[in-house]
């Protein structure tokens, strides 16, 4: 009886030991006192502003910010400056954890700060930054598309892997798909792929698809019930669309944000988004614009075609000159100037980029060939600009060059398009997922085959 004993508790405590280490592969510390998902973004002018969030546990009712220029000492309580911000649920109608924010403002442009954040006792690390210039000055900035499947097993690696290359990033812009499910277990994994990053490195992040609950209620699909906590954007947005829906404008260069999702659904709210997007388009005074949204104008996987999102956007895109369009959901790479039947509307044509950070993985469609392309293959991409040039590199989870080109502007919308020659030296990486394959038709295949003359298609 001894012994059986003794071997059930040995049992039992390899299940325990089992279970931690799952539960830390999968797992940051569990909530606490302390600070945890530090998130910083841009809820106004990225010169003179910034915004924080945070998490911890329910039982903490303030959030304190502190701030002060930073400088080669360590920091003291001398020139500190104290802001009080605000603190409700971490996820709506629940009380397992509080989330908190607070917004510095009256900083001063182009120069480093410290912050900490807590409740006035127990605090976070001292986290520096630098803010932005007030006026236009190169910069380059990191563009994930979807990161939502595999976040911790493979989203980490590229996210991390995109740092390490480019340390000095303004920013990291997320176009949507940052989950697969906004539920905690989904958002704690993303903020375990990207650690300390996104509490020293500003995130400009775009909804998608999975960002939207899939039962509905009341007839419509309800918003995550995390965004608001996670994200503070600027409020420039149209009603209903605050803090999804808004533009930054960041030396010399504006990035404007699109909910693309209801314009999939139809739903009569869009209007409301194209009616601001156009008035933020025309009144831009920036001498670069970027748009970001989820859901491509021109798709690039099988079977998919936002034919009505792309009639209401692309006219628009063109007529004020959009430079650059940032997109994701169709989990491969395309990238492209398009000018199709519905014809150029305007001054110039964008260059569209759709691409995936995570391990979920379409085919190619074979129905249109993008000017560059790629499936089964985890990318991040650096953009720089400097005065008139904008340099657009596309590098592979390993950090391989995959994609270059140079936008050179000479107009409103109007720039010399220069491929990187090194581009066309580059395997490129085009064939059919193992598990997509089936959904393949004999004349799709056929087709896939002439576009991209790949004898084993299979990947």
């Amino acid at each position: 009886m001894k012994n059986a004993l003794i071997y059930i508790l040995f049992f039992l405590m390899i299940l325990f030991v089992s279970f931690t280490q799952s539960r830390q592969n999968t797992e940051d510390r569990a909530v606490s006192e302390y600070p945890d998902r530090i998130m910083m973004c841009f809820p106004g002018d990225p010169s003179n502003t910034i915004g924080i969030t945070w998490r911890t546990d329910f039982s903490i009712k303030k959030a304190l910010g502190e701030i002060t220029e930073a400088s080669p000492a360590p920091v003291l309580d001398n020139n500190i400056i104290k802001v009080t911000g605000k603190s409700s649920s971490w996820e709506e109608g629940r009380k397992e954890a509080m989330g908190h924010k607070v917004i510095f403002t009256g900083l001063k442009p182009d120069t480093p700060y410290v912050y900490r954040v807590g409740d006035g006792k127990k605090f976070s690390e001292w986290i520096q930054f630098k803010t932005a210039s007030k006026t236009e000055k190169p910069f380059s900035f990191i563009y994930f598309g979807d990161v939502q499947n595999g976040i911790i097993e493979n989203g980490s690696r590229n996210i991390r892997q995109a740092y390490a290359h480019n340390p000095g990033a303004a920013f990291m812009l997320f176009a949507g798909d940052l989950v697969n499910r906004s539920i905690d277990k989904d958002w704690q994994a993303f903020f375990h792929a990207g650690g300390y990053l996104y509490s020293q490195v500003p995130c400009i992040a775009t909804p998608g698809n999975h960002e939207y609950y899939k039962r509905p209620e009341n007839g419509k699909r309800p918003f995550s019930r995390h965004w608001n906590q996670i994200f503070i954007n600027p409020s420039n947005g149209p009603f209903p669309f605050k803090n999804r829906v808004y533009f930054v404008d960041y030396q010399g260069t504006r990035i404007i944000s699109l909910d693309s999702f209801p314009f999939i659904l139809d739903e009569a709210e869009s209007e409301r988004q194209i009616e601001w997007f156009e008035n933020v388009l025309a009144s831009n005074s920036q001498n670069w614009t970027i748009v970001t949204f989820h859901h491509p104008v021109f798709s690039c996987s099988r079977g998919r075609d936002n034919d009505g999102l792309r009639e209401i956007i692309k006219p628009l895109l063109e007529k004020y000159g959009v430079d650059l369009v940032l997109q994701g959901h169709d989990h491969c790479y395309c990238r492209g100037i398009y000018i199709d039947s519905i014809g150029s509307h305007g001054s110039g044509t964008p260059v569209y980029v759709v691409s995936v950070a995570g391990e979920k993985m379409y085919g190619l469609g074979p129905q249109k060939m993008p000017d560059q392309s790629a499936s089964l293959t985890q990318l991040y991409q650096i953009i720089d600009i400097n005065k008139n040039t904008l340099t657009f590199n596309a590098y592979t989870v390993t950090g391989d060059l995959y994609d270059s080109f140079q936008l050179i502007k000479f107009g409103r919308g109007r720039n010399l398009f220069v491929e990187n020659a090194k581009v066309t030296d580059i395997e490129k990486r085009v064939k059919i997922p193992e598990q997509r394959l089936e959904r393949y038709s004999k004349e799709e295949m056929r087709q896939y085959h002439k576009l991209y003359k790949q004898e084993d298609l299979l990947g």
